[in-house]
């Protein structure tokens, strides 16, 4: 008789901090045997992670890593893939699901969300962008940055390495938009070294960021 495979669940771990750890994605990974994620989602549930087998990726290991799940479902381990922040939401979950098609998936908590309540902002109001999962090619998601930021809406944006806060404000002052417009920054959101800069556009370029910062404009 064929061995059963194992449950997968691809679990959202919120921004960092285990206070933002929900309660249904702590218990699954309690009952996890297999953990796969890179190092941040791992640190957001350390405490759970005690006689568990742990797979930490990178960006050489990810498929490694992914094959390793895979064999480890056909064992009958129950595994899950964790995501930082909502896995629903710039997280590379179409290609998770394209693999494992069967996946149970675990929401969490955005940094979004997390930079929304900060600030006092209502989600529908404001526009939402993302740089983290493009590849090649951010020249459509540059159009409706530049284009929702002179419409004179908030703008949530998710930059990346080859897009970061300094190349944003560039982009936009480039674009003709005030220097002057206020822009909230939060830079490792929830963790002890999170760091908050208010300021013009202007003034981003005078600072130094880390990729894991949440930019909110015209705020």
């Amino acid at each position: 008789m064929d061995k059963q495979l194992g449950n997968l669940y691809i679990v959202g771990v919120g921004p960092g901090s285990s206070a933002y750890l929900t309660m249904q994605a702590k218990q699954i990974i309690e009952q996890s045997d297999v953990i796969a994620g890179y190092e941040l989602s791992l640190n957001a549930v350390r405490e759970s992670l005690s006689n568990k087998k742990v797979l930490v990726q990178t960006v050489e290991n990810q498929n490694e890593m992914l094959d390793i799940v895979a064999r480890e479902r056909e064992i009958g381990k129950d595994c899950s893939i964790l995501r930082v922040g909502d896995p629903c939401y710039s997280s590379g979950i179409k290609e998770l699901l394209d693999r494992f098609k069967d996946a149970q998936v675990i929401p969490g908590i955005s940094s979004i969300q997390v930079a929304a309540a900060k600030l006092g902002l209502v989600l529908e109001e404001v526009t939402v962008l993302t740089f983290h999962t493009l590849r090649g090619d951010m020249k459509i998601t540059k159009s409706m940055l530049l284009n929702s930021v002179r419409d004179g809406r908030i703008t949530i944006v998710l930059v990346v390495a080859d897009f970061m806060p300094q190349d944003v404000a560039n982009f936009l002052i480039s674009g003709g938009i005030d220097p002057k417009l206020p822009v909230t920054i939060f830079e490792n959101l929830s963790l002890e070294n999170e760091r908050i800069f208010h300021g013009g556009l202007s003034g981003i370029l005078k600072e130094s960021f880390t990729y894991l910062s949440v930019m909110v404009i015209g705020v």
